[in-house]
């Protein structure tokens, strides 16, 4: 049975991360060693599916406060 193409999701690599998120190479391996971050392993090479980053982004996000000067 063959694949669409569209059925395949986008993969991203490291460098891909890095630059999106605007994050060094070195964060983003220290953030995968501490399985912070949703990725792939095929074979040595790392990949993120970018829909999983998009919900994983989501995840991080912190409300603010509404009292006096809360981050």
């Amino acid at each position: 049975m063959r694949a669409d193409i569209k059925d395949v999701p986008e993969l991203l690599t490291i460098q891909d991360v890095s630059l999106r998120f605007k994050l060094s190479r070195g964060a983003i391996y220290q953030m995968i060693s501490r399985r912070e971050i949703p990725f792939i392993k095929m074979g040595r090479r790392i990949r993120f599916v970018n829909d999983d980053l998009i919900l994983w982004l989501g995840r991080q996000k912190v409300e603010g406060s509404n009292e006096n000067g809360g981050y």
